[in-house]
C-alpha cells in the first residue's frame, strides 16, 4: 500500500492508467518521505477545551494536549498516517 498513490487515485475517483508513473513526478520522493511527520497546516478552533473533549472521545490521538501559550491555546493531533496537525485557539 502506498499512501501517496492511494491518495492521488482517490482524488481522481478512478484507477490511474497503468502507464502513470507517480514516482517520476517532481517532489514524489519528498512527499513520501514526509508521511507521518509534520503537516503544513493548522486548524483554528473556537474552543480548545471543547474540541479536545470531542476529538478525544472520538479516539483522536493528541501528541500534545491543549496548553496555554503566549499566542493562545495550542495542541497537536495525529492523523491516521501519523502526520502531526496543529490546533490553535486565541
Amino acid at each position: 500500500m502506498d499512501p501517496v498513490k492511494d491518495h492521488v487515485v482517490g482524488l481522481f475517483r478512478e484507477p490511474l492508467p497503468a502507464t502513470t508513473q507517480l514516482e517520476a513526478m517532481p517532489g514524489y520522493a519528498l512527499a513520501t518521505s514526509m508521511i507521518g511527520t509534520w503537516a503544513t497546516f493548522i486548524f483554528a478552533v473556537d474552543d480548545m477545551n471543547a474540541t479536545y473533549q470531542e476529538l478525544s472521545a472520538r479516539g483522536v490521538e493528541f501528541q500534545d494536549p491543549p496548553s496555554q501559550q503566549p499566542w493562545g491555546w495550542w495542541a497537536t493531533i495525529k492523523d491516521p498516517d501519523g502526520n502531526i496537525i496543529g490546533l490553535h485557539s486565541s
